[in-house]
Parts: C-alpha cells; structure tokens; sequence
C-alpha cells in the first residue's frame, strides 16, 4: 500500500529545512520563542510548540493552563478535536508538529485541509491510533507527549 502522504527530503545538516525555519519565524513572531532560525528541529523548538498550543488553548478556551511548555494532563485534558475545515493557531501548530515528525501536511499554513487530513491518517496509522483523521485527545497526546 503506497502511503498517503511524502516524507519530507532528508537535509543537509548546513542548510537546515527551509519549512522548519519558516515554523521558528512564526514561533519566535507569536509567541516570542527565540529560538534559533536554522531549519533544525531541536528540543527547544517542541517546547516552543506546547507553549503555543497552551497559549491558543488559554486565548481561544480560556482554560488556565500554565504556559510552560511541558504535555501534561492538563494540556491533554484542555485541547479540543481539530478536524478537517479547521483555520487558525491551534491547526498551525498541529500542522508543524506533523511536519516535524515526518508527516507532510503539504503546507504549515493553519488550514485543515486534505493535505493535513492525509498527514493525520498516516500519523495515526503509524502510532496504532484510531484512524479518523481527527486530532482529538490520544492523537495529541502522542503528537506533543512522545
């Protein structure tokens, strides 16, 4: 069975990936990160990721998560289903941290569309989760918690 969505090329360790810096100039511009902008994924720049994602889920939800930047059952218990259709910070978020465990979304651009869809399935598939292309609470768990 050919799967449903193209890992991204490996990289020069020089050059970095060209998508991974676009996703550090937008973490750095909305949630002040400072994180390097050198295309490579790093610890730092998950934590920078979860501190987002809390971020969105106090503005959007107003659910008073501490902005630190750790998954815990706090963060796992705030998130809310993101599917197909879905625009915003929140899909943003989920898009880059598809892309950086080798699940192309074809394109970081915070809109859910068959290409996340795609990303999420083979995701799910690959992590012996239900297969539903919905980013609920277990495929968020294993996409930010592992």
């Amino acid at each position: 069975m050919k799967s449903e969505v193209i890992k991204k090329e490996s990289l020069s360790k020089n050059n970095g990936d060209p998508i991974i810096k676009e996703i550090q100039k937008t973490l750095n511009s909305r949630y002040n990160a400072k994180l390097d902008v050198d295309g490579l994924y790093k610890t730092k720049m998950n934590t920078a990721l979860i501190k987002g994602l809390q971020t969105e889920l106090n503005k959007q939800f107003k659910v008073g998560l501490d902005v630190e930047g750790k998954w815990g059952t706090k963060t796992k218990a705030a998130v809310r289903n993101v599917r197909k259709g879905a625009k915003g910070n929140i899909t943003y978020i989920v898009q880059a941290m598809l892309y950086i465990k080798d699940y192309n979304p074809k394109g970081v651009d915070g809109h859910f569309g068959d290409g996340t869809e795609s990303a999420v399935r083979a995701f799910q598939r690959a992590n012996r989760l239900g297969v539903d292309g919905i980013v609920g609470k277990t495929t968020f768990a294993k996409l930010f918690g592992s």
